[in-house]
């Protein structure tokens, strides 16, 4: 999708609609999926609200998130293949057979689609999920009808 929207663009875009909060420009992928300043951690899947982002990867990355030591070549990141998150996703509520949708800026569709989790473990990419975050209410200027 590299003529079109991506995965971090979708973030950005949906966390503006859903809660009214512009984030950083800057933030890319490693920037926005470590940012504990605008969001907190949920600890499980069952716990998700909609609008709540969902960062996936591979699942035997070659170093781990803690290790990862990014290195900028003319002010771009030259070994983001490095990272174990590459990808990330938003909630958007739960399937008929209870599996959790999210929707996507998919490679796969080459479009934004909305996949049940389960989808997600059938493409290596994107087969563990490595954080679930949710914007902090302070960040959050409207109210979605969202508990």
């Amino acid at each position: 999708m590299s003529a079109g929207l991506n995965c971090v663009s979708l973030a950005h875009l949906i966390i503006r609609d859903l809660f009214g909060y512009v984030l950083p420009a800057t933030y890319q992928c490693t920037e926005l999926s470590a940012d504990r300043q605008h969001f907190m951690s949920i600890p499980s899947a069952s716990l998700m609200r909609p609008g709540d982002l969902v960062w996936l990867g591979v699942s035997d990355p070659a170093a781990s998130i803690e290790d990862f030591v990014p290195r900028l070549e003319n002010g771009r990141l030259a070994n983001f293949n490095e990272y174990p998150i590459n990808h990330v996703a938003i909630y958007t509520g739960v399937y008929d057979d209870g599996d959790y949708l999210l929707m996507h800026a998919s490679q796969v569709d080459q479009t934004n689609s909305v996949w049940p989790l389960r989808a997600f473990t059938e493409h290596d990419r994107y087969r563990k999920v490595h954080a679930i975050m949710r914007l902090r209410p302070q960040y959050a200027r409207r109210r979605t009808g969202v508990r």
